[in-house]
This record gives C-alpha cells, structure tokens and sequence, in this order.
C-alpha cells in the first residue's frame, strides 16, 4: 500500500509503522524474513533508500535484526517495543493527562499522540492536557521535528475541538540520548536504555533500574517510579525554556 505524502511523518515512517503493524499482527512471524529491500520498494512505490531507512528504524527499535548476505529477520513478537506509543495512547484515556518524556524516542510518543486524537470521542475528552518534554542537546534535529510534529498535533486538535487546555513545553538538556522515559499520569513509568551510535541496535533494550532487561511499568507508589519522577523533575528545572516554542495554550511560534 503506497505510503499517504500528504501526512506529516516522513514515507520511511509511515512505511516502518506499517511494517510494525504487520508484525504486531503476526503477517511476519517472529523468525520470518521480511521481503527484500527491493521487494518492499516495489511494494510501497518508494526509492529503495526509503526502505532502508524504515529497516533502520525497525532495527533501532528492536523489531527486526539484519543478518549479513541473509537479509532483515523479525526478531519476536514486539509488544514491549511498542509499549511506549501505546502507553501514550492510554494515556489520553484520563481526564487529566500529564505526560513527562525525556529523550531521543520522540516519534513514539507523537504516534501515541496521533493515535489518542485520531479516536477522541468529543463527548469524552480530557479536560486538559499537559506535555513536558525534555531532549538532550546533543540530538537536535529529534528537538525540531518531532517537537514540531507534537506542537501541530496537538495545536489542530484543539482547534478542532478534540482537546481542550493544552499546554505543550520543551526544553533541552546537556546530557546525552542515553535513554528514553515517559513518565504518564502520575501512574506508570515506561523506561527504555539507548546505546551509543556505532552499538549493535539489536541490543536495545527496555529497562527498569536494577533489571535492565525489562519494561518498567510502575506506580507513583512505588519507589522507583518516584526515583524516575525525581530525577526528571530535576533536570527539567535546570533545562533553559526553549525559545522556539511557546508554552501557552493554543499558541506557538511562527
């Protein structure tokens, strides 16, 4: 199915969402081996260069692994992967969002944004939304895009009448991509560890402190949800206000 060039994610995105669909779906099993490179050009109507960037962030995202002279393999079933967009989604399920994200993960949590307004029942919205969102320096170019996708996201849903009060801020930090957290509603953490530019990415892992190996999903109870909520507020307070965005409602820069 030919990629949509009218919506804001870049093709390689929509064709790596799809991809992910299919393999959430079980259309390629976890062992199976995706269709080649020019196989999936074909497919989507697009530069093989665009499929290899969706492979990359398939990859990156622990959903397929690349084996030299073989091809790309579906790793397993990803329900961990998706953990983040979907957790955002649920998110926007409350009467009162509040959603702290810190790190390189962005696109994630604009799906699960885009997902959570695409099935906003008018009668049933939230009250308010309030977004914080922390990017390291050190990856800018995720600070502009995807920072400009969520401020448009949420800036036509609210004109649209699908969300009301929303405020949206970011900040940037001098720290580096190390890891990704989303800390939703005041109840659940999900955590996810970033491995240096040059690492296998088939080693990205989730992870809650003291078992790396695992999704964190805990509750503001729980002393390590709050160890999380402290170190995000911390470094949000030390974090310059981003000049280029406005964190009033209904309003951003030109």
């Amino acid at each position: 199915m030919p990629y949509d060039d009218r919506d804001h994610p870049a093709p390689y995105q929509q064709i790596a969402t799809d991809i992910r669909a299919k393999i959430d779906a079980g259309t390629y099993p976890s062992g199976s081996k995706l269709p080649s490179g020019n196989e999936l050009s074909a497919q989507y109507g697009v530069a093989r260069m665009t499929v290899l960037q969706a492979i990359r962030l398939l990859r990156e995202d622990g959903y397929v692994l690349s084996r030299a002279g073989s091809g790309v393999y579906v790793r397993k079933p990803a329900t961990a992967v998706t953990s983040l967009a979907s957790s955002v989604q649920a998110a926007f399920s409350h009467r009162n969002v509040r959603i702290a994200f810190f790190g390189s993960g962005g696109r994630h949590l604009v799906e699960g944004a885009r997902q959570a307004v695409d099935r906003v029942v008018p009668g049933n919205r939230p009250r308010e939304v309030d977004i914080r969102w922390l990017t390291p320096a050190l990856a800018p170019s995720e600070h502009r895009r995807y920072g400009g996708l969520m401020d448009d996201l949420l800036t036509s849903a609210e004109a649209d009448g699908l969300l009301r009060n929303v405020k949206f801020e970011t900040r940037q930090i001098d720290l580096p991509p190390f890891l990704d957290l989303a800390l939703l509603n005041h109840r659940t953490a999900v955590v996810r560890l970033r491995f240096p530019k040059g690492a296998d990415a088939s080693s990205d892992l989730f992870a809650e402190p003291g078992d790396t190996k695992s999704l964190s999903s805990q509750k503001e109870s729980d002393p390590t949800y709050r160890q999380w909520s402290k170190w995000f507020d911390r470094f949000w307070k030390q974090a310059a206000t981003d000049p280029t965005r406005s964190s009033l409602k209904g309003t951003r820069d030109d």
